[in-house]
């Protein structure tokens, strides 16, 4: 049912509302200077929104079938594109709408009100101040985007971004093929921040991020890399890396983000992670391109388990890791400090772990099972090799 007027440099602006008449109202007091698109609800809304980077301003009833206004605002304020995130959004209220409905919009991102039934100068002065803003806002993000692809850095987190991510990586693959190193990829989304982003809003949701980020850094080591992907998207790079290792490594970032609690302190809540894991290991070339594929394959994997889950790949089976922190619909409230605890590695693996810095406390559980598993192999070397150490297998044994 969309109506757009034929002068395409004019201000764009979409109107939702599912009353016919009050529409053709506001076309007739608009028409003359802008272009406009008309929308019957705020599902219809947020689908021309969503297609037309074009629009400047929205005009929306907050009484709508299917999605009413106040979804609408709030799908719009924590979309991760910035033209829509920052619209101007013009909420239309009625004499029956009093000051708790107004200030719900508020809270939920109302840029403005006219009230019903408005005059011709109230919507045009309304209007014409809020177009311009978006035009300005515009031409800010615009010039924010290309400084954006300039940078190598997140300025939220101080993690790389997309753009290095992706270079980074390529790099690292091509080490892979020259000098035979795995190179394994781990991914990182926040399940349901949509939903915590909603209840607690920006601060609570930023403040969320960089602890999830600090985390990151800190389970690094220099030659790996970090970066914040989308708005609660990240993607860790370790160089020299097998599958197993790296998912010891996942299951303590995601113990370590279980802990921390975030929102508001008289009520803090839990988030959870879901995680995918891919390595040059399980595949037949160092492709970075596969390699993104196969990861995000896993991610998508851990998202349809319900999230909160780790998802990798060993020897071309994919190896589920569950979390001892239920997931629910909504972000949970903190009730238990419960760790996941990491089965053994193979003695291939303890061996690599062992030589590694980063990894040798998550070896530190297993050492017993590890020695006892090795016992009758230093018995038999002590034996055949005339080794001479007796006195430390039977301490060995004492201690096991």
């Amino acid at each position: 049912m969309s109506q757009e007027e034929t002068t395409e440099n004019q201000p764009h602006v979409l109107v939702v509302d599912d009353s016919r008449l009050m529409r053709v109202a506001v076309k007739k007091i608009l028409k003359k200077d802008y272009r406009l698109t008309e929308a019957e609800d705020g599902e219809e809304g947020w689908d021309k929104l969503s297609k037309d980077d074009s629009i400047q301003v929205v005009i929306s009833d907050l009484s709508m079938p299917n999605m009413d206004g106040f979804g609408l605002l709030e799908k719009i304020r924590t979309s991760s594109d910035a033209r829509i995130k920052d619209i101007p959004v013009i909420i239309i209220t009625g004499v029956e709408d009093d000051d708790i409905t107004r200030t719900r919009a508020l809270d939920c991102g109302a840029s403005d009100f006219v009230t019903k039934p408005f005059d011709s100068v109230q919507l045009l002065a309304r209007t014409k101040a809020h177009a311009q803003h978006g035009q300005t806002s515009r031409k800010l993000t615009e010039v924010s985007s290309e400084l954006e692809k300039n940078t190598i850095i997140d300025p939220l987190t101080g993690l790389a971004n997309k753009r290095h991510f992706m270079t980074k990586g390529a790099e690292c693959t091509a080490f892979s093929k020259r000098h035979n190193a795995p190179v394994s990829i781990l991914r990182l989304d926040i399940d349901k921040f949509e939903s915590f982003f909603v209840k607690f809003g920006r601060h609570a949701a930023d403040a969320a991020i960089k602890s999830i980020a600090s985390i990151l850094l800190s389970s690094l080591r220099k030659e790996d890399a970090a970066a914040r992907i989308g708005l609660a998207k990240f993607a860790l790079i370790l160089v020299n890396s097998n599958p197993l290792g790296v998912s010891n490594l996942a299951k303590r970032i995601q113990s370590e983000i279980g802990e921390l609690g975030f929102g508001f302190k008289e009520s803090p809540v839990r988030l959870t992670v879901s995680i995918g894991i891919s390595s040059t290991e399980v595949m037949s070339d160092n492709d970075f391109e596969k390699l993104i594929d196969m990861v995000e394959e896993q991610l998508a994997i851990a998202h349809n388990k319900g999230g909160n889950t780790i998802e990798f790949a060993k020897d071309g089976i994919a190896e589920t890791t569950p979390s001892a922190v239920s997931q629910s619909e909504d972000p949970v409230p903190v009730q238990t400090d419960e760790i996941v605890s990491d089965e053994p590695p193979d003695l291939e693996t303890a061996v690599v772990m062992a030589t590694d810095k980063n990894q040798q406390e998550t070896l530190v559980p297993h050492i017993k099972i590890i020695l006892k598993k090795i016992l009758p192999l230093l018995e038999f070397c002590n034996e055949r090799m005339g080794l001479d150490i007796d006195e430390i297998i039977e301490k060995l044994k004492s201690r096991l």
